[in-house]
């Protein structure tokens, strides 16, 4: 980083700073692991650089996978700002712009060996995945180019800020920042998007001419330049503070705030765009007929591998896999504000209660617009993609289609917390500080670092409304540092003194828990399913073992999912104890030596994780893990 402080006038500073970042990932594994065409499976392997291997194996319910995938994941950002500060009177006004053009250079081959997937749904009896593994009856095949990575994204902030201070007694902090949204772009220009009332006009590419309808690149007229939708210019995010003093001597204060805070999306989050057709040939295969040839009956055969560069007239698969972005994605942003009450009580003491709130709107999400419709009779999970939405359309046009995950930006989040603290600063040989939150979070679903699907049932987001993730609705902190006293005199006095113990307490209320059936039981096509809940789930004296009543919930059956949301249920609380003892040798006067013993979780009690909650998992309703037991370390520190 480059950065020059100029003072114009005493009145009047310019701060220039100019950066540089480069992160660096290289993932490898061992050359010798082989890969599923070494085996003798019948599919090209992609991926044959530093690390090939039977890699991503995929999922084997109740059974094991196989390792995560190799690859590099390089980012470079570079950062130009300036800030003016200007003092006029009582007002200190602060203006600036910030530029942040980032680079991301990164290959995730994941997919590019193939994944097979076993979840027990062939003669397992949908809870042993190891059953079909062992006879080679996989429930899916999944195979696709790389996640080719070579994203372009630029940042703008502009803004305003002016503090003044109205009297002794009450200060205002206002500003406004204008922030405009730029979609991130791809050197190779990898970008596509589905309209579904272009696939109704029969609209179809002149990019890639064999494209099905309803499917447009860039360079078709209608697609939003290079991006994956359209810019949005008219951003701005006002934010103000009000701070008032009531007796005007520092001892107590009321502090109130509001903000409004734009964000977009990471460069990774258009990772998937890489594998959508003609770039990535996506495909899924349901019930693959062999282990061995996965590809065997499939239409066309094995569409593997893609020809480089590809033609204008390149032949698109059958029932490939797409992610997409609406034409007029809106950007989230989080509206905060805040409500503080100090009160100083003598010279050490400090007491203080908050209200903190905020609001998360154009969430972006995922949901599958392609989901297989329930026939009576005729659905199975091997005619899934015969019976979405598209094909059931126009066949024609639809058999190109298997799932379109695509972005939701309707949904929301919102946290409401009170949090009340005591402090003591460090006096008469021991600081303490606490605090307890009382909090409320709850969303629509989690965020993802890509566009995946969220939503169990497609046509309705609020039935997934619920706790979030995060969401812990007590929690205590408790730290108190206590420094010796020395005690008589000479060779004693020494020993005794500079001594400090510190502890930290933290203890917190259970994590949500939100039960899912595990296979695609409504045969719709779509994860995260909920069973049917028939009775109390709530037990007087969970355990290990049970933590929670099992026998509450009956697998959804074919076209339902159950109607019970997400955080129904809440794992055990946590608790940790940790304490630190040090001393401190002085040796001279810019010298001295600090010998530290630290004991985490030091009474060495057992602490659970969550327990499964998943139905067709054999551990369903049971804790299986838990938190480190007691670790000590200990540590010696020469200061000069």
């Amino acid at each position: 980083m480059l950065a020059d402080t100029y003072t114009l006038t005493p009145q009047f500073i310019s701060s220039l700073r100019i950066s540089f970042g480069r992160s660096r990932i290289l993932r490898f594994h061992s050359d010798k692991t082989p890969t599923f065409s070494d085996l003798g499976v019948n599919i090209v392997s992609g991926y044959t650089g530093k690390g090939r291997q039977f890699f991503n194996l995929g999922n084997i319910t109740n059974g094991f996978r196989g390792p995560d995938f190799p690859g590099y994941f390089n980012t470079n950002t570079f950062q130009f700002s300036e800030d003016l500060d200007v003092i006029r009177g009582s007002h200190q006004i602060t203006f600036g712009a910030n530029w942040i053009p980032a680079q991301l250079n990164a290959l995730g081959p994941f997919l590019m060996n193939g994944q097979f997937n076993f979840n027990g749904q062939r003669i397992g009896q949908n809870r042993i995945g190891l059953a079909d593994f062992m006879v080679g009856l996989p429930s899916s095949f999944r195979q696709a180019n790389g996640q080719v990575m070579y994203e372009r994204s630029h940042y703008i902030g502009l803004y305003v800020q002016d503090s003044w201070r109205v009297s002794p007694k009450f200060s205002v902090n206002a500003g406004l920042r204008w922030e405009p949204f730029i979609p991130g772009t791809h050197t190779q220009n990898i970008r596509s998007h589905f309209e579904e009332s272009w696939f109704r006009e029969g609209r179809q590419s002149k990019v890639f001419t064999q494209a099905p309808a309803g499917l447009l690149f860039v360079g078709d007229e209608g697609f939003p330049g290079r991006g994956n939708t359209y810019r949005k210019l008219a951003q701005f995010a006002p934010r103000v503070g009000l701070v008032f003093d009531p007796r005007g001597n520092g001892q107590q204060t009321i502090r109130a705030a509001y903000g409004m805070f734009f964000d977009q999306p990471i460069m990774w989050y258009n990772n998937a765009y890489p594998q959508n057709p003609p770039f990535g040939m996506d495909i899924t295969i349901q019930n693959p007929s062999a282990f061995d040839d996965p590809w065997r009956g499939y239409p066309g055969g094995n569409p593997f591998p893609t020809p480089v560069p590809l033609p204008q007239n390149i032949a698109f698969p059958q029932f490939g896999n797409f992610v997409n972005t609406p034409l007029h994605a809106d950007p989230m942003y989080v509206q905060q504000w805040n409500l503080t009450y100090q009160k100083q009580i003598g010279a050490n003491w400090l007491f203080s209660a908050s209200y903190l709130g905020n609001k998360t709107t154009h969430l972006w999400l995922g949901l599958d617009v392609n989901s297989a419709t329930y026939i009576p009779g005729e659905s199975t999970t091997g005619n899934t993609n015969l019976r979405r939405r598209l094909y059931l359309m126009n066949q024609a046009q639809g058999q190109y289609y298997s799932s379109i995950i695509e972005t939701d930006d309707g949904a929301n989040a919102n946290y409401n917390g009170g949090l009340f603290s005591v402090q003591k600063r460090f006096s008469s040989r021991m600081s303490w500080n606490s605090n307890f939150t009382l909090a409320k979070c709850l969303n629509d679903g989690e965020v993802n670092q890509n566009i995946a699907n969220t939503y169990p049932d497609p046509y309705d987001r609020t039935t997934n409304r619920g706790p979030c993730n995060a969401d812990r609705r007590r929690i205590l902190n408790n730290s108190v540092l206590l420094e010796s006293v020395p005690i008589g005199s000479d060779v004693l006095s020494q020993v005794t003194r500079n001594w400090q113990l510190s502890t930290i307490l933290t203890m917190q209320s259970g994590a949500p828990l939100t039960v899912t059936s595990g296979p695609d039981n409504a045969l719709n096509g779509n994860p995260g399913q909920r069973p049917i809940q028939v009775a109390d789930p709530k037990i007087s004296n969970p355990t290990i073992d049970r933590w929670f009543n099992t026998a509450a919930f009956i697998p959804n059956p074919p076209g339902l999912w159950g109607a019970i949301g997400r955080g129904t249920l809440r794992g055990p609380m946590t608790w940790n104890l940790d304490i630190a003892l040090s001393r401190r040798l002085q040796l001279g006067e810019n010298k001295r030596i600090e010998l530290r013993a630290e004991a985490f979780n030091v009474l060495n009690k057992f602490r659970p994780n969550d327990p499964n909650s998943t139905l067709n998992n054999v551990n369903f309703g049971r804790i299986t893990s838990a938190q480190d037991p007691r670790i000590m370390q200990f540590a010696l520190k020469y200061l000069f």
